[in-house]
């Protein structure tokens, strides 16, 4: 519990002074909403959630909390009818079929979950005509090979966005699907910088063939990229607070700060009173060794 109030008094400390209720927008909605967001008080944040697949949709819906929002619906870069492709497990279903040769490198606990069972149309659209709201403070897009598109029906809202967490493929394991590089370039192209890349979230082993299995490293198959602009006086001052809380819970008190400038003292003292405490006068490595505590920062994935 003490974590959770921590966290709470960290991520939204202005949400009293606020007019609108922070907001995620969710794509690939299934399993309900991540860290650390699931922290908070539901009642005290908006989502909306985009799921696909009809059944875990439904599932998201059954006793959703006021405010959160959870659509049937596709995201794309326009409103059209396109085929979701429904895979062993439901978690790696996607638009674009699955890659059989990109794959054949891989072992089958990879690979097995990846098979297409059945290809069913849905209804899809963009989401900057789905969702109208006058900040974003993150925009998480885990659809597994769609990712592009979505950025690119997305545009009308990245401009009052603040934080975009993407997981972005490198290897093609859905065949047609646009890359890391394509969207590194497009979100460049919209003023936005990666603050972090997790690159162990999709590493895998290549298959054993002579040597023993997992002799050699992991192969980099995807990247989940956390993402703020680079220009961070494109916030507008009644949003700062709520973009400096996100930066914060990241794990980038500096951004933080720099968000908030001279008008929020109340805002910096929260940032600055938590951090202090987990400054070393010696070395922060000998005080990790010792055990000592380690501050909360929100997992990117």
């Amino acid at each position: 519990m003490a974590t959770e109030v921590n966290i709470q008094d960290r991520l939204f400390f202005a949400l009293a002074k606020e007019k609108h209720l922070p907001v995620l927008i969710d794509a690939g909605a299934r399993g309900g909403v991540p860290e650390p967001w699931s922290f908070l008080n539901p009642d005290q944040y908006i989502v909306h959630g985009f799921e696909p697949d009809a059944q875990a949709c439904e599932e998201l819906k059954r006793n959703a909390p006021n405010h959160h929002h959870f659509h049937a619906t596709a995201l794309w870069n326009e409103k059209k009818s396109i085929p979701l492709h429904l895979n062993v497990s439901r978690a790696t279903s996607s638009v674009y079929p699955t890659n059989d040769e990109a794959l054949r490198d891989f072992p089958a606990r990879n690979t097995q979950s990846r098979i297409t069972e059945s290809v069913v149309q849905v209804e899809a659209d963009r989401m900057d005509s789905l969702v109208d709201e006058p900040f974003i403070d993150q925009l998480k897009i885990d659809v597994h090979s769609a990712e592009f598109e979505i950025l690119q029906g997305a545009e009308g809202l990245l401009a009052k966005t603040f934080c975009v967490m993407i997981e972005a493929w490198v290897l093609e394991v859905h065949k047609g699907q646009k890359r890391l590089g394509d969207i590194l370039r497009f979100m460049a192209e919209k003023g936005f910088v990666p603050y972090h890349f997790n690159n162990q979230y999709m590493a895998w082993h290549e298959a054993a063939t002579d040597l023993a299995e997992r002799t050699g490293r992991s192969r980099q198959v995807a990247s989940v990229v956390l993402f703020f602009p680079e220009d961070l006086s494109r916030i507008e001052d009644q949003f700062k607070p709520r973009a400096a809380a996100i930066a914060d819970i990241y794990g980038y008190p500096e951004t933080a700060l720099r968000i908030l400038g001279d008008p929020f003292p109340r805002e910096k003292k929260v940032i600055i009173d938590y951090w202090s405490q987990f400054k070393a006068l010696k070395g922060g490595r000998v005080d990790r060794l010792l055990g000592r505590k380690q501050p909360y920062i929100a997992p990117v994935e």
